[in-house]
């Protein structure tokens, strides 16, 4: 069994997994028009772990990952249609990993980027 997380606010990994871990945070933002915007609240974020999925909210989410191998990490809506993935490579512990995810719900595209650091 592997000690999870005791961080607030942060949802533990849940695999088995007996290396170094990391934080990685998910930006999750909308935009489109006024109906769909109106919308919003009944359509929910999914996000999947490894194969593991959890229903979040809008904004800034946060889980705790392995650090010493990729991720799978994949984002979906309830509609089933705006849904994007991607593997994060390995980090070092203790090194945050940011996400950010941009649901268009005018275009019915979604996309899920690892931002490039600004210099």
């Amino acid at each position: 069994m592997t000690e999870q997380s005791t961080q607030p606010g942060v949802v533990p990994y849940v695999e088995w997994h007996t290396g170094a871990r990391r934080i990685l945070t998910i930006d999750l933002r909308h935009h489109g028009t006024f109906l769909s915007a109106m919308a919003v609240d009944r359509i929910v974020p999914t996000v999947g772990i490894d194969g593991r999925q959890y229903v979040v909210y809008w904004g800034r989410v946060f889980f705790e990952v392995p650090a010493d191998r990729g991720v799978h990490v994949a984002v979906s809506l309830q509609d089933g249609v705006q849904a994007s993935s991607l593997l994060i490579e390995r980090g070092e512990a203790g090194e945050g990993a940011y996400l950010d995810y941009v649901a268009d719900f005018s275009s019915g595209r979604a996309t899920l980027v690892r931002p490039v650091p600004q210099a």
